[in-house]
């Protein structure tokens, strides 16, 4: 399984607006311009977190976007599965006329991968990803000064 560019920009565009929200929606056009990411890329990936109720539009000359719901219950497992769809490794289902080998495999190897990072990601949320950014932040302003 590969995060496409969508999942990837997608997510940090979601951790910029949750950065610089301040209650007042943030326009597409400024994240893209801080993670130099193609607007019209934006408006693909937002319109589908959009859909899902993870952002919410305002229209007009102060419009953008804001989050849908708070960080701390927004699960990463959520935007990124908005933005890519299932995230499994995991081959199809197995029918009884497959061999054993193909069994086998499925059970020891693609299976405690997909169990392994769904919990991964349904434990993380978007303020996990906000405190570390924060944290890095802190520690780079830090090293300036030494």
């Amino acid at each position: 399984m590969k995060i496409s560019t969508k999942g990837r920009y997608g997510l940090r565009a979601m951790v910029d607006l949750a950065i610089h929200s301040d209650q007042k929606p943030i326009s597409l056009g400024n994240i893209a311009s801080r993670q130099g990411v193609s607007i019209n890329y934006l408006e693909q990936a937002f319109a589908l977190l959009k859909k899902a109720k993870l952002v919410k539009g305002t229209k007009g000359p102060s419009g953008g976007y804001q989050l849908g719901k708070a960080p701390e219950v927004m699960k990463v497992i959520e935007i990124l599965e908005v933005l890519e769809g299932n995230l499994c490794i995991e081959e199809p289902e197995i029918d009884d006329g497959d061999d054993l080998m193909r069994c086998c495999i499925k059970k020891l190897v693609w299976q405690p991968i997909d169990e392994e990072l769904q919990e991964a990601l349904t434990d993380m949320t978007l303020q996990d990803l906000l405190q570390d950014y924060y944290q890095q932040k802190e520690c780079e302003g830090l090293m300036f000064y030494i």
